[in-house]
């Protein structure tokens, strides 16, 4: 356990801890002032890839409904194919009494 300090020692650590706060504070100001454009620009394009990525997902995603509605002929991928991805005509959206599996 310290010492007990005085209060006037006490009071000077506040004031100088204060004072230090109160500068680091107006360095990181000055520095923001210096690289916001930069970082506005950054942020930007974060925001513009990360919404490029859900309409590339999204559309990705939606493939198989659209040939089917649309008759567009478009390759599908492997992963499209599994019984994991049906596609809308297919028996795995049938429940499971309609497909002779249920055993109760």
């Amino acid at each position: 356990m310290e010492p007990r300090r005085s209060l006037l020692a006490r009071l000077l650590e506040a004031a100088v801890i204060i004072a230090l706060s109160g500068f680091l504070i107006k360095l990181g100001i000055g520095f923001l002032a210096d690289v916001w454009v930069g970082l506005v620009i950054i942020a930007a394009a974060i925001c513009l890839g990360v919404a490029g990525y859900r309409i590339y997902k999204f559309w990705r995603d939606t493939r198989p409904y659209r040939e089917m509605y649309t008759g567009a002929l478009i390759p599908l991928r492997v992963s499209q194919t599994s019984t994991a991805f049906p596609r809308p005509h297919s028996l795995d959206y049938l429940p499971l009494f309609q497909k002779g599996l249920d055993k109760r």
